[in-house]
């Protein structure tokens, strides 16, 4: 099954560069209600002006399908939140709602509710990681750019697929020569410190993630000029993930396989001590969507952490690939499509992004791009940060 996503023109992927208790039932941390009608006082400006542009994009793509084909833009992966027809929305009375049964005044409502919720939540995770604002502040620009071009080029929203086709195969000069997983010219964290961080916080399902202002890996690979390593680190095409296979707590050693990745190697089981750098310990929410148009406070979202017997599902789904070789670095442009290559081939960010997707039905990725980066994996609304390790 090959994911749908919205395909730029292929200048732009250039220039531009997501009350039953039983022992099935993992400990979930507490449900985080809110309901917004407008943007807090205290939101974070970035991330304000970041989510004003995804609603107009959101709202534009809306407008140009509704004169078009209106039912593949309900099933369309829209970036921040996927699928809207796959949300899971209810009435106040429990009642599962599709969000294009709803009016289409309504519809336009909640995705306005929505981005008012997305905010506040996501100047949460600014707040506790204020790093992460630059990454926002990029990918505003990204966003705001994304807007002018389909305002004036609505016609071309998915002319590229016979040019990626044909530039699929063109050669480049990445070599596995120049990248490196390794620890960088920072230090490492000793296993006994890295140990003491994460027990009892780390559950099975969990991901781990290492960016580049961890200083891991070594070598930034920039997509707008491959062989440097300058440039705004979103275009960095770096940083490393994955899902941790067990719970942690003190009795695991450092040479335990308690994580799966894919790496150079492919899709493999890694050493626990392979992590033992600056780094963040994550979790995938669940999302359930309460909606009453007739109340002052229409929109109200909770987020919950995942069943065990989901998160099981989710590490087995991941395992099945165990084995399956990481994408070819020699051939450019599978960077720039690698959501088309799987399940064949792998990065350490496609295996986490194809795995939610398909177990919970969660779009990791934030960008109407065919690619998704660990940092844009750390910014989706549906990752919550559980441990800052530094």
């Amino acid at each position: 099954m090959r994911t749908r996503f919205l395909i730029l023109p292929l200048s732009l992927v250039f220039v531009l560069f997501s009350c039953k208790e039983t022992q099935d039932e993992i400990n979930p941390s507490p449900i985080v209600t809110a309901q917004k009608t407008e943007l807090p006082a205290n939101s974070n400006k970035v991330v304000k002006s970041y989510y004003s542009t995804w609603e107009d994009l959101v709202q534009l793509l809306f407008d140009y399908f509704e004169n078009i084909d209106i039912e593949e833009f309900y099933d369309m992966e829209l970036p921040e939140i996927g699928a809207l027809n796959k949300l899971n929305i209810s009435d106040t009375e429990g009642n599962h709602i599709v969000f294009s049964d709803l009016p289409i005044d309504e519809q336009h409502m909640f995705i306005h509710e929505l981005a008012m919720y997305l905010t506040d939540l996501q100047t949460k995770k600014v707040i506790q990681v204020s790093d992460l604002e630059a990454y926002f502040e990029y990918m505003e620009s990204v966003a705001s750019d994304l807007y002018g071009y389909f305002d004036s080029h609505s016609d071309q929203f998915n002319v590229i697929g016979d040019i990626l086709e044909s530039f699929r195969n063109t050669p480049s000069p990445i070599t596995k020569s120049i990248l490196d997983f390794g620890p960088s010219s920072g230090s490492d964290i000793p296993y006994d410190i890295f140990k003491d961080e994460i027990a009892g916080v780390v559950k099975k399902g969990d991901f781990c993630i290492a960016l580049p202002i961890h200083r891991r890996p070594m070598v930034l690979m920039n997509l707008t000029n491959l062989l440097t390593t300058e440039g705004d680190m979103d275009h960095r095409l770096t940083g490393h993930c994955g899902i941790f296979v067990e719970d942690f707590n003190q009795d695991v050693a450092a040479d335990s396989l308690i994580t799966i990745a894919a790496s150079w190697d492919g899709v493999m089981y890694e050493p626990i001590s392979n992590w033992c750098t600056e780094l963040y310990i994550l979790e995938i929410k669940e999302f359930e969507f309460i909606w009453d148009s007739e109340s002052e406070e229409p929109l109200t979202v909770n987020r919950k952490s995942y069943s065990l017997q989901k998160r099981n599902e989710f590490i087995a789904y991941a395992q099945q690939y165990l084995g399956t070789p990481l994408i070819d670095y020699t051939i450019g442009s599978n960077w720039l499509t690698f959501k088309n290559q799987m399940p064949d081939y792998f990065v350490c960010s496609g295996l986490l992004y194809w795995c939610a997707y398909h177990v919970y039905g969660v779009d990791m990725s934030v960008s109407f791009l065919p690619i998704v980066t660990p940092s844009r994996i750390v910014l989706n609304p549906y990752t919550e940060i559980k441990r800052i390790v530094e």
